[in-house]
């Protein structure tokens, strides 16, 4: 086995443990938050008081909600990707995000401010949308594509980009779990990274198994090319062929006048 391919197979052993890696951290991640929100009770939102964790059920609302560019409906969230395909892998041209301002939650008691960066968000509505694509289901405004396919990405369509957006619809019925603390306009919820917020009802949300499937995928690629590239590289060289020497016969001198048999 020569350098170069001590190397190739260093990368995929490295790109396996990698991806073991990520997938056991996303299960934990996944089956942690999940966990949270089953074993918090659930609050009202009066009941609310600043230094305490507590878990809201409502509808979403906010004060200057933003446009989704694809399904063209007012969010307090959205992300847009625009990607190009080749073959089988995938290239990230543009991406977008917005937020809306002053999200609020508001169930049967009255209405909590939210502060969502860094919040982990779950459940957002996904649309995808391929130009000239004949299984989109819906058309997209002109000016969107313009925008986003020829303007931002300078690349024009290719026949190989695709559009997708994930976003939080205001006035979707969402689960909260974070800390209370004392806003300009009163109590909000906080938390940064540990500020859950899960689009769907109560029910739909503790309903979610813990299986992610993405995660396993993730796993069970990592442990196939740990494998492929520990066999090969753990592998015997294929012994040389052996080469039988033939003895050599002895020239026998011929005598003048006589050709040799």
């Amino acid at each position: 086995m020569d350098t170069e391919d001590i190397v190739v197979l260093t990368v995929v052993l490295l790109l396996g443990v990698g991806l073991v890696a990520l997938g056991v951290g996303n299960l934990w991640w996944s089956r942690t938050r999940l966990a949270r929100v089953r074993a918090t009770p659930r609050s009202r939102v009066k009941e609310a008081r600043p230094g305490t964790t507590v878990k809201v059920v409502g509808r979403l609302s906010a004060r200057q909600p933003v446009r989704s560019p694809l399904a063209g409906v007012d969010c307090a969230y959205y992300h847009l990707r625009v990607d190009e395909q080749d073959n089988d892998s995938s290239t990230t041209l543009f991406r977008e995000k917005e937020y809306a301002e002053g999200w609020e939650v508001e169930d049967e008691s009255g209405r909590i401010g939210l502060e969502p960066a860094g919040a982990s968000l779950a459940g957002l509505l996904v649309r995808e949308y391929t130009p000239g694509g004949l299984f989109n289901g819906y058309e997209v405004p002109a000016h969107v594509l313009s925008r986003y396919v020829y303007t931002e990405t300078g690349r024009g369509d290719t026949g190989r980009t695709r559009l997708s957006e994930e976003r939080l619809e205001v006035g979707a019925s969402v689960v909260v779990l974070g800390q209370v603390a004392l806003g300009d306009r009163g109590p909000v919820l906080v938390g940064g990274e540990r500020l859950e917020v899960f689009q769907g009802t109560e029910q739909e949300v503790l309903g979610q198994k813990d299986f992610n499937l993405i995660a396993w995928l993730m796993v069970v690629g990592g442990v196939l090319l740990c494998m492929a590239g520990g066999a090969a590289m753990f592998e015997e060289p294929e012994p040389a062929p052996v080469v039988k020497d033939e003895p050599l016969r002895p020239v026998v001198p011929s005598r003048a006048g006589e050709k040799p048999k």
